[in-house]
């Protein structure tokens, strides 16, 4: 009897000794797996910093640009504006200018008038 009960001891032991190493070689696999997720997450992380960085430098860039097309908007329309009063200025000239040739015009009619009768 004890003899039956000693290999029955014998035997869990052993079976208790498999279980342990299984243990230790499924516990060194987990270790591996979670090294191996770190090292991927720290890569992950440092791409995702860098991409980050980018996309900052990006939008300071885009800003910048939102702000020379405002100011360029601006320009245009002052432009504008003072293209619209030299216009307006060029038409006035012009109007003056038709006035006076006018006024010459008949001023030089009379003059020849008077040289004809002076003659």
């Amino acid at each position: 009897k004890l003899r039956i009960e000693n290999e029955e001891v014998k035997r869990l032991k052993a079976q208790e000794h498999m279980e342990v190493e299984r243990l230790r070689a499924e516990n060194e696999e987990l270790h591996f797996h979670r090294v191996d997720n770190e090292e991927e997450i720290t890569e992950e992380l440092e791409l995702l910093k860098e991409e980050n960085q980018e996309l900052r430098k990006l939008r300071i860039e885009n800003e910048e640009v939102k702000r020379l097309k405002a100011q360029e908007h601006m320009e245009v329309e002052r432009l504008r504006a003072e293209n619209e009063e030299l216009h307006f200025h060029r038409v006035d000239n012009e109007e003056e200018i038709t006035e006076e040739l006018e006024l010459l015009k008949e001023e030089n009619q009379e003059l020849r008038k008077l040289r004809i009768e002076n003659e």
